[in-house]
């Protein structure tokens, strides 16, 4: 199931709105594109005097992070950002958006620029080609960064772009110029080497975990499990069956996004052997599948209607056709359309019907 990259956690009316972005930004993964988050930021501007963005991501689409770049620098508003774990590549340059005094990093985080990169295929002029559009793209990045800095655009490139990749504590970002703030909050979770890790390895790792913005899988477990009981809500998942929920407390800290189906499966053989009706797990992959067959079935029962429809109509046409006497002519009456030419100069008369081809051409097809 694709799922954005970014969600709105707090709009309440008279706070400061909170959106994050955590996960691999843009379609180059999952097919997201910024006008959602464009469209969200809109909104939020209209009823919010400050908007903080917090960000846990390992970058993604220059294409993406661009419209949401400038949609942050050029808001009217209060906007703040903040990396909550990790902002690399295209998350870097997002956290850089905000206004000179709003940029922020967690006690631990991480931030990583390096230049643009792409996957090409073609010959040797193509290749060329393409890098002159990667150098195009690096002179874009380097001046926002040399604008958020104060650095020169060549001395920008040759500090942050030059096909390296350049990580920054939030105390050596900020002795560059690259934050503001440093944070007491801890980072977020993030991955155990995570500077030795290739790029795809890091977006995989995040792209697993796109559910952590949103309610934990436990939280949505117990409260089915405490509903069907009558269990108090504030009872805890170890004291509710002894040690018979092991598996399901074990769930506690999973993002929904990071569950796989043998702990769904062991989860379910718990839930069953405890005695609890009605209640079964499944992933969320799982689920949109069954969806999208669903619609597929729907689909095909609509057509299969239509067609029944169509054959008991041509079948009444058929029946009032038999009841109609036949023309007491001495020569048959043609119309223009039940002629047909065989090519020699000559015409030759067609006694089926513009309807039997009809029905002729339906029921072939």
């Amino acid at each position: 199931m694709k799922r954005p990259f970014f969600s709105v956690v707090n709009a309440k009316a008279g706070e400061d709105a909170k959106i994050v972005i955590y996960g691999v930004i843009g379609s180059w993964w999952e097919g997201n594109e910024a006008s959602e988050f464009v469209k969200k930021f809109n909104e939020l501007e209209k009823s919010h005097e400050r908007i903080n963005v917090h960000i846990n991501s390992p970058g993604g689409s220059v294409w993406d992070m661009l419209p949401i770049f400038n949609a942050i620098k050029s808001s009217k508003k209060d906007v703040h950002t903040y990396v909550d774990g990790i902002a690399f590549s295209a998350g870097g340059m997002i956290l850089l958006a905000a206004k000179k005094g709003n940029v922020h990093m967690a006690k631990g985080s991480l931030m990583m620029l390096h230049s643009v990169s792409t996957g090409k295929y073609g010959n040797a002029r193509a290749f060329r080609k393409e890098a002159e559009t990667l150098d195009t793209y690096d002179d874009v990045l380097g001046q926002l960064i040399a604008d958020r800095t104060g650095k020169t655009l060549a001395d920008a490139k040759s500090s942050y772009l030059d096909y390296e990749d350049h990580y920054y504590t939030p105390q050596k970002a900020k002795e560059e110029g690259l934050i503001d703030h440093i944070e007491d909050y801890e980072a977020e979770e993030m991955p155990e080497n995570v500077r030795n890790m290739k790029p795809e390895e890091v977006a995989a790792w995040y792209q697993a975990r796109t559910d952590e913005p949103s309610p934990q899988f436990m939280d949505k477990v117990m409260a089915k499990i405490k509903a069907i009981t009558g269990l108090d809500k504030d009872s805890k998942p170890e004291n509710m069956f002894g040690n018979k929920f092991s598996k399901l407390t074990a769930l506690a800290k999973v993002a929904a996004g990071s569950v796989t189906a043998e702990q769904v499966d062991a989860v379910n053989t718990e839930i069953a052997e405890a005695g609890i009706e009605g209640v079964s797990l499944v992933l969320d992959s799982e689920l949109q599948e069954a969806e999208e067959k669903a619609t597929k079935n729907d689909a095909l029962v609509t057509q299969a209607k239509k067609d029944a429809d169509r054959i008991k109509e041509l079948e009444q046409e058929v029946e009032a056709l038999k009841k109609t006497p036949a023309a007491e002519t001495t020569s048959p009456v043609t119309k223009k359309d039940d002629v047909i030419s065989t090519g020699e100069g000559e015409n030759v008369e067609d006694f089926t019907t513009s309807w039997d081809r009809e029905a002729q051409a339906f029921f072939a097809g």
